[in-house]
């Protein structure tokens, strides 16, 4: 299974849009926040649907884990255009 994610992205990073270059980013929610999994899953969605809407998104894929201090934070690879 991890050899096909794998494979995956790293197809879609060779045939990416030109005009959105795959994008290796970090999103991390506040310590104060402090969100359920759940809840974070529900703020990404909800991300991805305005991205999408503004048409600044095309293939993406996240990964959600948590930081040493416990901190959710997403790490994530998009075809974005900035």
């Amino acid at each position: 299974m991890r050899w096909r994610i794998i494979s995956r992205f790293v197809a879609g990073i060779e045939h990416a849009d030109p005009a959105r270059p795959a994008k290796f980013f970090t999103l991390t929610f506040p310590a104060a926040q402090d969100p359920t999994e759940a809840e974070a899953h529900a703020a990404l969605r909800g991300l991805v649907a305005r991205l999408r809407r503004r048409d600044l998104l095309g293939y993406y894929g996240w990964v959600l884990q948590r930081t040493k201090a416990g901190t959710l934070h997403y790490h994530g690879i998009a075809e974005m255009p900035w």
